[in-house]
């Protein structure tokens, strides 16, 4: 049995034997200074409305939150209820002015 070579061969033969120039390695190892641009995530770009953006935002829990102060909603029922039963307070908020 006898083993025959088969594909491309290749010799590795070293032919430098000193350093390159300065000048000429500074040049040969330059890469270009333009970065890639990273993708930006959540973002299209749209000929008509330009730039568009997905954001994120959490659920709230507004049965935890704490209020800050009344709810315009409770002050409205409340004036609700002085308009219905307003005759009488007007009257007495007069008398106390006068005296």
């Amino acid at each position: 049995m006898e083993l025959v070579e088969v594909g491309p061969s290749m010799d590795m033969v070293i032919r430098r034997h000193r350093p390159p120039n300065e000048s000429v390695r500074k040049e040969a190892m330059r890469t270009s200074r333009d970065k890639p641009k990273k993708k930006e995530k959540n973002v299209k770009k749209d000929p008509l409305q330009g730039k568009i953006g997905n954001v994120y935002i959490p659920d709230q829990k507004i049965g935890e939150m704490a209020l800050p102060n009344k709810s315009k909603g409770v002050k409205r029922e409340r004036r609700e209820a002085k308009q219905k039963h307003g005759s009488d307070d007007h009257a007495s908020k007069k008398k106390k002015e006068d005296s």
